[in-house]
């Protein structure tokens, strides 16, 4: 009985070994599936690297690309990033155009990448894509890439060998409590399989209601975001709501009074109801009438009925795109002709009352579009791989994936403050971060009017952040908010599914934008927020099915983060961002929301293939630009290939 007992224990400790074991096996293949890769061209001449690459290590102090060596001290790392600044320039001057400016213009465009990615694929990205950008027409900017570490294994093996309460410890020391950590890691990520599994079931019914209904199973925030997303005219920002009604008689008076058909009787009885109803009411009344009841007749042709406007480009494309259905009954029409038929109707009624009605906020919605691969081969074998997700799949949303990801925002700090600054370990190295304020002195000695002795060059500064490059961000534009304000040097502020929270963002960028802002057109700062279509957010394939379907950001508000409140959500998620969308009110004028068209074997419908596209170009960040030959805001995976 005793040895049988043995034997016994001995086979369950074997059973939790070989768990243990496969779940290592599992977690490498489901990271090869990197959030960040770039097509795979051989890295860039090393000299070439010193010329576009900020680079930190895991303590966030600066390195030299070329040898991944520490660049010792302020006036080496002052002499190495003016270095990057004066070819800049360079590039400016071969740039300058007398005719149109009397001063030198310089883009300079900061990339940084997020989780998932390692030094070579900074590497990879300047070889692919350094020169295209320094060349581009009218996009061309000087390309800077901020390079961190921010590996799955790296930043696990370091929380779990080094990191102790915020503090890196040296070993022998802190290779006490390896065994002690990891076994608290084993026994909570086992506790958490049926939470995980919880939000597994949820995310999956959400994939299910998007795709064939009922739209009643939708989460509460999916309801949210729709409904806010419909808001295309807010009337209760009207001085008083008077006006409000004076605009909705316009409207009515002049394109439908002498329409009798029994849609636009619908209409008219909802115009009465309205002009009778308070401002809230006022409010939700109109924005259904505009969007969708006044779809027959053709709504373009009686606003230009003889009047021969003059539309937008954007518009006269969308009028050209749209004449096919535009007098088609609104319940005969596809999602993707609704929502293009909604946005004709907008820009239309926003252009012919561009002095009576305010500017909505600018939300750009992408459209999920089912091809046949989707139909019969990705839902089939996502359905088979459903036994795994649900296992071991819930076991990889674990302890160890949120240790990692502790450990990468924690590297988006050290950037700014190394580990070294505070123990005086080392009095070696600069924060790489500090490059931010090499940038900034050297644009107020190139505005200085009273300095003779230096070329005057008018900086331009886009700000491109990808996952969790926004929290960087984030953190530059709070630290050097007064610098940005008095330099007037930041053009656009671009966020690449955002893995930094709501909040975050809304306290670095409102503050800035409210102050940068006013009367002035060419001075002001736009902010970009850039999201995957809501469904392929949510059903992104993970190791091939067999983890949970979802891209990082589903992962990090299901899993790795517990949101207080909506606020608390990732801001690079369109049904977050929709939902809560109201909090950006104040400078409604300088921000863009835009989630991008999904079509299989079109960039981007992952949450890495952001990286892979053209994010230099101010096409790529516009709502009211389509790319692409498709009539689609998305691209071909191939589409650099072609165009080299």
């Amino acid at each position: 009985m005793s040895f049988t007992r043995y034997k016994s224990k001995k086979d369950n400790l074997q059973i939790i070994l070989n768990i243990i074991f496969v779940f290592f096996l599992y977690i490498l293949l489901v990271n090869k599936v990197s959030y960040g890769s770039d097509n795979e061209n051989n890295p860039a001449d090393p000299i070439r690297l010193v010329d576009h690459i900020i680079r930190a290590d895991a303590d966030g102090l600066a390195l030299n690309p070329i040898d991944n060596e520490i660049i010792h001290g302020d006036e080496e790392y002052n002499n190495y990033v003016n270095s990057i600044l004066n070819k800049a320039e360079k590039l400016a001057i071969t740039n300058f155009d007398s005719g149109k400016n009397h001063k030198r213009k310089i883009k300079i465009l900061i990339h940084v990448h997020g989780g998932m990615n390692n030094f070579e694929s900074t590497d990879k990205r300047v070889a692919n894509l350094a020169d295209k950008i320094m060349k581009e027409e009218s996009d061309w900017h000087y390309p800077i890439f901020l390079s961190w570490p921010s590996g799955v294994g790296s930043t696990y093996g370091e929380q779990l060998l080094r990191i102790r309460k915020g503090v890196k410890t040296e070993p022998p020391v802190s290779y006490i409590g390896v065994p002690f950590i990891g076994m608290s890691h084993m026994g909570t990520s086992i506790g958490k399989i049926p939470e995980n599994f919880y939000h597994h079931l949820v995310n999956s019914k959400d994939i299910v209601a998007t795709r064939i209904g009922p739209k009643g199973w939708l989460s509460h925030i999916w309801k949210q975001a729709e409904r806010n997303s419909g808001y295309s005219f807010c009337m209760d920002e009207f001085e008083s709501e008077e006006k409000a009604k004076i605009l909705c008689n316009k409207i009515y008076n002049k394109y439908f009074s002498n329409i009798e058909t029994r849609d636009q009787s619908k209409a008219r009885r909802s115009y009465d109801k309205l002009l009778l109803k308070g401002k809230n009411d006022l409010y939700k009344k109109t924005v259904k009438v505009l969007n969708k009841t006044l779809k027959v007749p053709d709504f373009y042709e009686l606003c230009d009925e003889n009047e021969n406007k003059v539309y937008s480009p954007y518009v006269k494309r969308l009028i050209e795109k749209t004449a096919n259905y535009r007098n088609k009954r609104f319940k005969k029409l596809t999602s993707y002709e609704r929502m293009k038929i909604r946005r004709l109707n907008r820009l239309i009624i926003e252009e012919n009352f561009q002095y009576e009605a305010p500017k909505s906020l600018d939300v750009y919605r992408g459209e999920f579009v089912l091809t046949k691969e989707d139909k019969f081969i990705r839902y089939p074998y996502q359905f088979v791989m459903t036994p795994i997700r649900l296992t071991i799949g819930s076991f990889a949303h674990s302890t160890f994936g949120d240790a990692s990801w502790k450990n990468m925002k924690r590297r988006t700090s050290n950037i700014f403050y190394p580990v070294y600054f505070f123990d005086n370990r080392h009095d070696e190295g600069t924060a790489a971060g500090d490059f931010f304020q090499t940038l900034i002195d050297r644009i107020k000695i190139k505005q200085d009017e009273n300095n003779k002795n230096v070329k005057k060059f008018e900086y331009e500064i886009t700000l491109v952040g990808h996952s969790m490059g926004a929290i960087i961000l984030n953190k530059v534009l709070s630290k050097y908010q007064k610098e940005w304000i008095t330099t007037k040097s930041l053009n656009n502020i671009v966020y690449m599914a955002a893995a930094c929270s709501i909040s975050e963002a809304k306290d670095a960028i409102i503050p800035l934008l409210e102050r940068n802002g006013g009367p002035d057109p060419v001075k002001h700062t736009d902010f970009f927020n850039l999201t995957l279509n809501r469904v392929a957010e949510i059903s992104e394939p993970v190791g091939k099915y067999s983890a949970p379907s979802g891209s990082l950001l589903v992962y990090i508000d299901n899993h790795y983060e517990k949101p207080e409140m909506q606020l608390d959500r990732t801001l690079g998620t369109e049904v977050n961002i929709l939902s809560a969308i109201n909090v950006f009110n104040q400078i409604k004028p300088y921000v863009h929301f835009k989630s991008f068209d999904r079509k299989h074997e079109h960039i981007p419908s992952k949450h890495g293939d952001f990286n892979n596209c053209p994010f230099w170009r101010e096409s790529f960040w516009n709502t009211d630009t389509e790319i692409g030959t498709t009539g689609l805001n998305c691209y071909p995976e191939k589409w650099l290939d072609k165009e080299n």
